[in-house]
Protein backbone atom coordinates (compact mmCIF):
# COMPACT_ATOMS: atom_id res chain seq x y z
CA UNK A 1 0.00 0.00 0.00
CA UNK A 2 1.20 2.96 -0.58
CA UNK A 3 2.42 5.97 1.54
CA UNK A 4 0.01 8.42 1.72
CA UNK A 5 -2.92 9.77 -0.34
CA UNK A 6 -1.43 11.90 -2.62
CA UNK A 7 1.26 9.42 -3.65
CA UNK A 8 -2.03 7.14 -4.37
CA UNK A 9 -3.57 9.66 -6.82
CA UNK A 10 -2.14 9.12 -10.08
CA UNK A 11 -2.68 4.99 -9.68
CA UNK A 12 -6.41 5.68 -8.99
CA UNK A 13 -7.08 8.14 -11.96
CA UNK A 14 -5.41 5.51 -13.95
CA UNK A 15 -7.43 3.10 -12.51
CA UNK A 16 -10.91 5.08 -12.57
CA UNK A 17 -9.89 6.08 -16.37
CA UNK A 18 -9.77 2.45 -17.71
CA UNK A 19 -13.06 1.43 -15.32
CA UNK A 20 -15.00 3.87 -17.52
CA UNK A 21 -17.99 2.01 -19.36
CA UNK A 22 -16.76 3.00 -22.88
CA UNK A 23 -13.72 1.19 -22.22
CA UNK A 24 -15.24 -1.82 -20.97
CA UNK A 25 -18.58 -2.60 -22.17
CA UNK A 26 -16.66 -3.69 -25.49
CA UNK A 27 -14.38 -6.40 -23.73
CA UNK A 28 -18.03 -7.45 -21.55
CA UNK A 29 -19.86 -7.90 -25.19
CA UNK A 30 -16.93 -9.47 -26.02
CA UNK A 31 -16.37 -12.23 -22.82
CA UNK A 32 -20.11 -12.96 -23.57
CA UNK A 33 -19.53 -14.36 -27.28
CA UNK A 34 -16.76 -16.06 -26.20
CA UNK A 35 -18.94 -18.21 -23.40
CA UNK A 36 -21.57 -18.67 -26.59
CA UNK A 37 -18.80 -21.27 -27.92
CA UNK A 38 -18.79 -23.37 -25.01
CA UNK A 39 -19.26 -23.20 -20.92
CA UNK A 40 -15.61 -21.66 -20.41
CA UNK A 41 -13.38 -18.85 -22.09
CA UNK A 42 -10.87 -21.72 -23.13
CA UNK A 43 -12.79 -24.59 -23.46
CA UNK A 44 -14.97 -27.04 -21.69
CA UNK A 45 -13.11 -27.09 -18.87
CA UNK A 46 -12.12 -24.45 -16.25
CA UNK A 47 -8.62 -23.06 -17.14
CA UNK A 48 -6.71 -20.31 -16.13
CA UNK A 49 -8.60 -17.75 -18.35
CA UNK A 50 -11.65 -18.66 -16.16
CA UNK A 51 -9.62 -18.58 -12.85
CA UNK A 52 -8.27 -14.79 -13.76
CA UNK A 53 -11.52 -13.04 -14.63
CA UNK A 54 -13.87 -14.85 -11.81
CA UNK A 55 -12.26 -12.11 -9.14
CA UNK A 56 -12.91 -9.27 -11.14
CA UNK A 57 -17.03 -10.43 -12.00
CA UNK A 58 -17.63 -11.97 -8.60
CA UNK A 59 -17.04 -8.52 -7.05
CA UNK A 60 -18.90 -6.41 -10.00
CA UNK A 61 -22.24 -5.50 -8.44
CA UNK A 62 -20.45 -5.26 -4.87
CA UNK A 63 -17.16 -3.01 -5.47
CA UNK A 64 -16.79 -2.07 -9.18
CA UNK A 65 -20.29 -0.75 -10.09
CA UNK A 66 -20.76 1.25 -7.40
CA UNK A 67 -17.51 2.48 -6.59
CA UNK A 68 -15.77 3.47 -9.81
CA UNK A 69 -19.01 3.59 -11.97
CA UNK A 70 -17.82 1.58 -14.49
CA UNK A 71 -21.38 -0.52 -15.71
CA UNK A 72 -23.70 0.68 -18.46
CA UNK A 73 -25.28 -2.25 -18.85
CA UNK A 74 -25.63 -4.51 -15.17
CA UNK A 75 -24.19 -7.76 -15.32
CA UNK A 76 -27.15 -10.07 -14.78
CA UNK A 77 -28.07 -8.48 -18.81
CA UNK A 78 -25.31 -10.82 -20.12
CA UNK A 79 -26.96 -14.35 -19.28
CA UNK A 80 -24.21 -15.87 -20.20
CA UNK A 81 -21.34 -14.67 -18.04
CA UNK A 82 -24.19 -14.79 -15.13
CA UNK A 83 -24.16 -18.36 -15.53
CA UNK A 84 -20.44 -19.03 -15.87
CA UNK A 85 -20.20 -16.73 -12.75
CA UNK A 86 -22.74 -18.64 -10.64
CA UNK A 87 -21.32 -21.99 -11.81
CA UNK A 88 -17.43 -20.74 -10.78
CA UNK A 89 -19.12 -19.53 -7.74
CA UNK A 90 -20.63 -23.17 -7.54
CA UNK A 91 -17.20 -24.94 -7.41
CA UNK A 92 -15.94 -26.69 -4.40
CA UNK A 93 -14.08 -23.96 -2.31
CA UNK A 94 -14.87 -21.00 -3.94
CA UNK A 95 -17.98 -19.90 -1.84
CA UNK A 96 -16.13 -19.46 1.42
CA UNK A 97 -13.47 -17.94 -0.23
CA UNK A 98 -15.23 -15.17 -1.50
CA UNK A 99 -16.16 -12.37 1.21
CA UNK A 100 -17.86 -9.60 -0.46
CA UNK A 101 -18.02 -7.63 3.39
CA UNK A 102 -14.07 -7.79 3.18
CA UNK A 103 -14.48 -6.64 -0.34
CA UNK A 104 -16.40 -3.57 0.13
CA UNK A 105 -14.26 -2.58 3.30
CA UNK A 106 -11.21 -2.78 1.69
CA UNK A 107 -12.52 -0.82 -1.36
CA UNK A 108 -14.61 1.71 -0.25
CA UNK A 109 -12.58 2.50 3.07
CA UNK A 110 -8.77 2.28 1.17
CA UNK A 111 -9.61 4.55 -1.98
CA UNK A 112 -9.95 8.04 -0.22
CA UNK A 113 -10.29 10.04 -2.78
CA UNK A 114 -13.27 8.02 -4.18
CA UNK A 115 -15.23 7.74 -1.34
CA UNK A 116 -13.79 10.84 1.20
CA UNK A 117 -16.89 10.15 3.16
CA UNK A 118 -15.45 6.88 3.67
CA UNK A 119 -19.04 5.11 4.18
CA UNK A 120 -19.02 1.67 3.28
CA UNK A 121 -22.30 0.24 1.88
CA UNK A 122 -23.60 -2.98 2.69
CA UNK A 123 -24.84 -4.62 -0.11
CA UNK A 124 -26.88 -7.55 -1.27
CA UNK A 125 -25.77 -11.03 0.29
CA UNK A 126 -23.23 -12.41 -2.23
CA UNK A 127 -24.96 -16.20 -2.67
CA UNK A 128 -27.95 -14.30 -3.03
CA UNK A 129 -26.90 -12.28 -5.57
CA UNK A 130 -25.30 -14.72 -8.11
CA UNK A 131 -27.97 -17.28 -7.08
CA UNK A 132 -30.67 -14.78 -8.66
CA UNK A 133 -31.70 -13.96 -12.17
CA UNK A 134 -32.14 -16.27 -14.76
CA UNK A 135 -30.11 -19.26 -16.41
CA UNK A 136 -29.75 -19.89 -19.98
CA UNK A 137 -29.46 -23.67 -19.48
CA UNK A 138 -32.14 -25.74 -19.95
CA UNK A 139 -31.45 -27.21 -16.14
CA UNK A 140 -31.63 -23.51 -14.38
Amino acid sequence: MMGSTAAALPAIKRLTTVLKPHYLQPSIKWKQACLSRGPGFAGEQITLADVRLFPTLIRWEMVYAPLFGCSERPLWQFPKLWDWRRRLYGQPGVQTSCDAKAWRHDYFGALFPLNPGGIVPTGPDLTTLVNSGFSTNDDG
